[in-house]
This record gives structure tokens, C-alpha cells and sequence, in this order.
């Protein structure tokens, strides 16, 4: 759901709404750590737009690992859905690091479930939420406005102009999520193949890789 959508379907009450370039455009000039969140192709698609807006508003950036531990640093923690308690443990594992060390955390837009009481009691970690669900358990386990936003995936900043003209087959193609994620509600046919798990790891620290 983009963010301008947001307002039709407010049930809550006033959200702190932000596009995420306007938020990411207060750290121009500034030098910043990455860390790219682990994943599939969905989260290169992610690190490839944070790249683009680190370049675009001139963010000198480095990029560290999800195991590494910083001080005295500005960090963002890479967009997607892997702050999901019982389930991942890259980006609460890496918070979890980084707090009280000085640091100032920024979690790009991502979805949440659970860690409400563990991101309320960090004060030097702000989230972003990609959506509604996960913004409003954030907002009622505590977390206050100043850290707490709600704007849309990093992913709908890339231009379509970056896409080529889709080459033409012929037949039928299946194209079926197989991972955790997947519903489990269909079959899946042998020659499924599922384009997001074509990639998947710690993968997407390079930009040049990450936009192959």
C-alpha cells in the first residue's frame, strides 16, 4: 500500500506519515553505516532503492554486516520484514548489539510482529513502518512519534525506467512461493519456480551487485 493511501483506510486516528525520501533527505552530506537487511530478491530490490537515495542526496555510506557492533555511529538497518519475533533474528540480533553504545539506530521502512517492548525501551532507535498493521502495534506497546513513522517500501522509489521491455514467451509459466512465507493454500506444480528465493542471503552489501 503506497502512502497515499493511507488516509482512506485510517481507522486509528492520526498516523505520523513520512515519505521515506523526505525522511532520508535530513541526512544529506552526512556519512551514516549500512546495513542491508538479509533476505531474498524482494530485499535487493529494497538495498538497491536505499542505494539510489544514499547517491541521490549525497550520503556518504558504509556498509556493515548484520553480526557486526558499532559506537558513537548513525546506522540504518535495511527496509523489509525481518523485525517478526520467534520467526528472524538478523535485525533484532543486530539492534540488540547497537543499543546503548551510542549509536542512533534508524529502522527503514519494515514490518513488524512483536519486539513492541524491546523497541520501546531502546530511545535511540527510531522504526519506520511499511504499513499500518505493523505501525499501530508499534504505537501501542509505546513507541512515541519522534521515533515512530509510517511510509511506504523503499522498493516503490526505484524508476520503472530501470525496467527493460518484458521479453515474450510462450506457454504457461509458474511462478509460486515455496519459502516461510508462502500460504501454503495451492499446490504447487514441479516446474514452479520461486523468482524470490533465486537469491537469498547476506547478499546485498555491493550496489553493483545488488543492482545485477
Amino acid at each position: 500500500m503506497r502512502t497515499q493511501d493511507y488516509a482512506a483506510n485510517d481507522v486509528q486516528g492520526s498516523r505520523n506519515e513520512t515519505h521515506i525520501r523526505d525522511f532520508i533527505s535530513r541526512y544529506a552530506g552526512r556519512e551514516i553505516l549500512y546495513c542491508p537487511n538479509p533476505g531474498n530478491g524482494g530485499d535487493a530490490f529494497i538495498a538497491h532503492a536505499t542505494f539510489g537515495l544514499f547517491m541521490e542526496f549525497s550520503i556518504r555510506y558504509e556498509t556493515v554486516t548484520h553480526d557486526r557492533i558499532v559506537e558513537n555511529s548513525t546506522v540504518f538497518y535495511g527496509g523489509g520484514g525481518n523485525l517478526v519475533e520467534g520467526r528472524y533474528h538478523h535485525a533484532h540480533g543486530f539492534i540488540s548489539n547497537n543499543i546503548g553504545r551510542g549509536n542512533r539506530i534508524v529502522v527503514l521502512p519494515h514490518s513488524v510482529s512483536g519486539h513492541g517492548d524491546f523497541l520501546a525501551d531502546a530511545p535511540e532507535v527510531t522504526v519506520i513502518c511499511r504499513e499500518t498493521v505493523s505501525y499501530d502495534a508499534l504505537r501501542a506497546a509505546g513507541l512515541p512519534d519522534e521515533r515512530l513513522y509510517l511510509s511506504e517500501d523503499l522498493a516503490f522509489c526505484i524508476d520503472p525506467a530501470e525496467f527493460q521491455e518484458p521479453r515474450k514467451g510462450e506457454g504457461t509459466a509458474h511462478f509460486l512461493r515455496r519459502d516461510v512465507e508462502s500460504k501454503g493454500k495451492v499446490p504447487i506444480p514441479e516446474d514452479s519456480l520461486d523468482i524470490s528465493m533465486c537469491w537469498s542471503g547476506d547478499l546485498w552489501h555491493d550496489p553493483a551487485f545488488t543492482e545485477a
